[in-house]
């Protein structure tokens, strides 16, 4: 991300554009018990949603076949974690990337509707009042 958001300020400033402003940022997210359980979720959710993709015929690079498949890097995809580590990688997001609004989709193709309003919830009642403080 940090050499994305550097392309992206070269550009602007090379055509004579404000380097201020809004820098949003949408990542996926995980938010469980701990870091091992936050990807283990995140290799199930990608599995199920890749699955819906290639039921709707889509099929490449971009939609493996395999929840393991070379495609699916959830370390790279993901901010995953304990509210505690989460809070951590929003605030670096925002401290070293300057992001100031963060966006991730709670419910995805294939997840069950009661594990995405889980998501939300934690997010909101264990991740938020962290990130206000």
């Amino acid at each position: 991300l940090a050499g994305l958001r550097e392309i992206f300020l070269e550009e602007r400033a090379a055509h004579g554009l404000s380097l201020d402003g809004d820098f949003p940022l949408r990542r996926e997210l995980i938010v469980a018990s701990s870091r091992r359980e936050a990807e283990e979720l995140a290799r199930r959710r990608s599995a199920l949603r890749y699955q819906t993709y290639r039921s709707w015929g889509l099929s490449g690079e971009n939609t493996p076949v395999q929840a393991d498949a070379p495609g699916i890097d959830v370390e790279r995809q993901f901010l995953l974690g304990s509210p505690a580590e989460i809070v951590d990688q929003l605030g670096r997001l925002r401290d070293e990337l300057g992001m100031t609004h963060f966006m991730y989709k709670s419910h995805w193709q294939g997840l069950p509707h009661a594990e995405a309003m889980r998501q939300l919830e934690l997010f909101g009642t264990r991740v938020l009042p962290e990130l206000a403080g």
